[in-house]
């Protein structure tokens, strides 16, 4: 019965920040750089061998709102930007991918076969742990370069590692499995291989972020004052009940209550409900959703309900 909201996409921009710097580390090899310089070494030749990023791809695993700043950003390095075309991804969110340079195809064996740079922005559920397998891997190109700012439990570290040793590939990663939750010692082997180059699960942790996170929870904090909630994760999404009831009533004081009232003398419970004002006109529609069907005595006698106009009855099966 508590509402749980959070503030999604606030951290956007950090993450994929972080993400576009892991990429040009990775080309330009600065951490190893900065390594020899500060060991007194100067190794020009060896540093000058960069690639460069500019007709590259880059496949994005993830089209959110990190994934599209990434895809954003790195076409502005003239990098070619894929990902996978799914079924069932809302039309803006396709036209802002689209938008912002990237270019869908139809498989994950296709996007990972061309891609020179693949970046991981899903979240940790079933589907995605342990996403980045043997079997993902072998799809991707040699050489290619892995980057993690998502959560460490989406890749196989040991397949990754097998990969890293093998085909001469090369990762950037924030975050890892087992992980501590605060500063100590930390022992993993792919945060010590030397073709990873890694960072402290940092990502959203700039002063940018954090105010913009903590604008949005004044946000969501004045919008509950205000009586409406936002992005709430806990309450239900899909529509409960077998039977939708929609009553058109005059607003007036005790309207909805007689409509229950008669439900409930029923004994039909009320699984959802939804109370929209028209604008200008003293009328409302109630929106109700019954765990039981009802018959057509009972959509009369709410019919005859005092200031009810209308009252229509459908069947969710």
């Amino acid at each position: 019965g508590i509402y749980v909201s959070n503030v999604p996409g606030r951290n956007a921009i950090a993450v994929a920040e972080l993400a576009m710097g892991l990429i040009l580390a990775l080309d330009r090899k600065i951490p190893d750089a900065v390594a020899d310089l500060r060991a007194g070494k100067w190794k020009k030749k060896t540093y000058a061998e960069a690639d460069g990023l500019a007709g590259k791809t880059l496949g994005i695993v993830g089209v959110g709102g990190i994934g599209l700043e990434l895809a954003r950003r790195a076409a502005a390095f003239g990098v070619d930007v894929v990902a996978v075309h799914r079924e069932g991804r809302p039309a803006d969110v396709v036209h802002r991918a689209r938008e912002a340079g990237v270019r869908f195809v139809a498989t994950d064996e296709e996007m990972l076969a061309q891609s020179d740079i693949v970046s991981l922005h899903v979240p940790l559920n079933d589907e995605t742990r342990d996403l980045v397998d043997d079997e993902f891997l072998a799809m991707c190109r040699d050489g290619a370069w892995i980057i993690n700012t998502s959560r460490g439990e989406v890749v196989d570290e040991a397949a990754l590692i097998r990969a890293l040793d093998g085909r001469d590939m090369w990762a950037g990663v924030d975050v890892f499995k087992d992980e501590p939750s605060t500063d100590g010692d930390f022992s993993s082997a792919l945060a010590a291989h030397p073709r990873v180059y890694g960072t402290h699960h940092i990502g959203a942790s700039t002063e940018q972020a954090q105010q913009a996170v903590a604008e949005g929870v004044v946000d969501l904090i004045d919008a509950y004052a205000a009586g409406t909630i936002v992005n709430c994760v806990n309450l239900e999404t899909v529509p409960r009940g077998q039977c939708v009831v929609v009553v058109r009533h005059l607003d007036r004081v005790g309207v909805l209550s007689d409509v229950l009232t008669v439900l409930r003398s029923a004994d039909v419970n009320v699984a959802q409900m939804d109370n929209r004002l028209f604008r200008h006109a003293p009328t409302a529609v109630a929106t109700i959703r019954t765990d039981t069907p009802i018959d057509r005595d009972l959509a009369n006698r709410l019919r005859e309900v005092e200031h009810v106009l209308a009252v229509t009855i459908s069947s969710e099966e």
